[in-house]
């Protein structure tokens, strides 16, 4: 999925913008999985906390605080796998 407003500098490529894309593309494919007649019902779940390399890309003033939290926050993540 790329996106093409990223892309052609329509839109600031952003941590949390990409994230928020991504959330709204499975909640599209979703309702269009209903739409289509296929299936009568999808769930759409969240995986909770998932233990990613996701923070490397984030600005150091959020980095740092996750950085010092990451004893706390190594106990009530997930594995990827167990993300996945």
């Amino acid at each position: 999925w790329d996106d093409l407003f990223c892309m052609n500098n329509k839109r600031k490529y952003t941590l949390f913008g990409q994230y928020a894309q991504s959330k709204l593309a499975n909640i599209l494919f979703g309702q269009y999985l209903v739409t289509s007649g296929k299936f009568t019902q999808t769930f759409l779940v969240h995986p909770g906390l998932v233990r990613t390399n996701v923070t490397n890309n984030m600005p150091w003033y959020l980095r740092y605080p996750n950085t010092l939290f990451a004893f706390i926050l190594w106990t009530l993540q997930k594995t990827p796998q167990a993300g996945a």
